[in-house]
């Protein structure tokens, strides 16, 4: 199991989300809350059904010139952490 420092330096090396637990990208998001600076995400393993959340957070942005360049434009939107993770009833 990885803990969450493991998880957090693993997931923004990658850029792809991995259950703690397993190591698998076979992920169920479900419930999501979005702030102004923040996302608090919770999953669900689909390998070894283990369930944990993340929070992610807004690291910069850059306002577009215009509406062609929105989707054009890198992000450098990813920092994350296993906020909490418990093993399924």
């Amino acid at each position: 199991m990885l803990d969450s420092e493991q998880w957090r330096s693993r997931v923004v090396a990658d850029g792809q989300t991995l259950c703690p637990a397993c190591q698998s990208m076979n992920l169920t998001m479900g419930a999501c809350g979005i702030g102004s600076m923040t996302v608090h995400q919770e999953y669900v393993c689909g390998d070894c059904q283990y369930e944990f959340a993340a929070l992610f957070g807004l690291t910069g942005c850059r306002v577009p010139n215009a509406l062609t360049s929105w989707w054009a434009t890198p992000w450098p939107l990813r920092t994350s952490t296993c906020t909490s993770a418990s093993a399924p009833s």
